[in-house]
């Protein structure tokens, strides 16, 4: 078996970005559920959960997305020719599709993932000796902090405890196989990121923190190939949201904000407008996407210490599409080749002024942002036909949840 070196497998891992994004749980009554197949053989598995329709068929160290309401399932690792899985008496059985028995699936891949609620993600490793189900941390981090939380489901024996450092600092030791523990940090870019089994030593990939998420990283072999080969299956990002700045409740100082936004919209179409999305070679370069990506933060964070309690939330629901863009954007360092091709189609369709078919209006931001167009005239002059308010946050829905790899 060919040894990899940990830290050259994370480096492999947060290359092949994109990785997993999710925005917010499924539902009140439901979960966002990553399931991770790993393995360090090569063969395939069709994998089934009881009673759930469909099966996945899985590559080593690939994962699937699925919502699921509370409860204890099955979850087996069939043949690729299995048709569907029975579960009877405490064993499971493979079966084709004509529901002849095909044989037992192997002990080790026949295993009960239990979801204790909804509301909220989890990461689940299917593995050949044990499943683990891990709760992601949802909650908002500080103003301007990112949260890193580490998964260690490692199957090779001896099977280690994991130190975490950032930029040759520990922010997290002696995670235990089967547990998980996470850490927030000062958000910023390209912050080294070491894994190792005695503090800052190995090969040291860079990661992108952002404020508002939480970077997701599942460990599944150290051993062998399987952690290079993890790629987007074991790295994830949620969009948790934030503290909020404190507000001076300056209604000039709002007014004038308001004002400074209204051409982020012009900026956006300018930056990307004319952008094929099937050719990335129109892309912008990552400079480019920076230097709006900064500007817009600016301007943001100018409303956010002078926005009035009267009209806050307002102003939160019409700018939160823009915020969660501009995460988006600094999780894959500015590079618009990371985002998945459906992603930037949306985002230049929005940069045009254009509506996706089949894709629902959002009345709150509809209604938040006639809330402003009202506050407006009403606060800083002017009539309702003249403010900048509605153009200036309409701009750019969030681009995640459109699909399951807009990641990690």
């Amino acid at each position: 078996m060919r040894k990899v070196a940990l830290g050259a497998a994370l480096a492999v891992m947060l290359a092949a970005l994109p990785v997993t994004l999710f925005a917010t749980a499924a539902s009140a009554s439901a979960s966002n559920v990553h399931i991770i197949y790993t393995s360090n053989s090569n063969q395939q598995r069709r994998i089934f959960i009881s009673g759930v329709a469909g099966n996945w068929l899985q590559a080593p160290n690939t994962a699937f997305d699925i919502s699921l309401s509370p409860g204890t399932y099955t979850v087996g690792a069939c043949d690729t020719a299995a048709a569907s899985m029975l579960v009877s008496a405490g064993n499971a059985l493979c079966l084709d599709a004509a529901n002849n028995i095909m044989g037992p699936i192997d002990t080790g891949f026949v295993n009960n993932v239990v979801i204790p609620s909804g509301d909220s993600n989890y990461t689940v490793t299917l593995q050949h000796d044990s499943t683990d189900v891990y709760q992601l941390d949802n909650a908002p981090t500080a103003n301007g902090m990112a949260r890193l939380q580490v998964n260690n489901s490692d199957f090779a024996a001896p099977v280690p405890n994991f130190d975490v450092c950032v930029n040759n600092q520990q922010v997290l030791n002696d995670i235990a196989t089967h547990t998980s523990k996470s850490v927030e940090l000062p958000a910023q870019q390209n912050a080294v990121l070491t894994i190792g089994f005695a503090g800052c030593n190995g090969n040291a990939p860079t990661i992108n923190l952002v404020a508002g998420t939480n970077a997701v990283f599942t460990l599944v072999d150290h051993e062998n190939e399987g952690q290079a080969n993890c790629t987007d299956a074991c790295v994830q990002y949620l969009f948790v949201g934030q503290g909020a700045v404190t507000s001076t409740s300056s209604t000039s100082g709002f007014c004038v904000a308001i004002v400074d936004l209204s051409t982020v919209k012009a900026s956006l179409k300018d930056l990307i407008g004319n952008v094929d999305p099937a050719d990335t070679s129109t892309y912008p370069g990552a400079n480019e996407v920076k230097a709006w990506a900064d500007d817009t933060s600016a301007k943001l964070y100018a409303g956010d210490v002078n926005v009035t309690p009267d009209i806050a939330g307002d102003w939160a629901t019409a700018t939160a599409g823009l915020r969660s863009l501009i995460q988006a954007l600094q999780v894959v360092g500015y590079d618009m080749t990371k985002l998945p091709v459906a992603t930037v189609d949306a985002l230049v369709h929005q940069a045009n002024g254009q509506t996706l078919p089949g894709v629902p209006v959002d009345q709150n931001v509809v209604n938040a942002n006639a809330a402003l167009a009202a506050w407006y005239p009403a606060n800083c002059g002017g009539t309702s036909s003249t403010t900048p308010a509605a153009t200036a946050t309409a701009t750019a829905a969030a681009p995640v949840a459109a699909a399951a790899k807009f990641t990690g």
